[in-house]
């Protein structure tokens, strides 16, 4: 995916991404995190909008609450 968009045969600007994955307990900027990993290997090389991809939370304390709370 990186490599196509940087040769720009391909745009993500319209993509909507629901990760559905996170360690319970870990906050967003956690090194050791599935949304950290995503976005240091994924989203910041490409030309995805802010607030894509929405992903859980991973300092909710229910799952209910975190299913419902996903964005920012």
């Amino acid at each position: 995916m990186i490599e196509k968009y940087n040769k720009e045969k391909v745009s993500f600007k319209d993509v909507s991404s629901f990760n559905l994955d996170e360690y319970v307990g870990l906050s967003r900027g956690n090194p050791i995190g599935y949304q950290f990993y995503m976005y240091d290997k994924l989203f910041r090389h490409i030309d995805i909008l802010k607030g894509m991809p929405i992903c859980p939370k991973g300092l909710q304390r229910t799952w209910r609450k975190n299913a419902v709370s996903t964005r920012g």
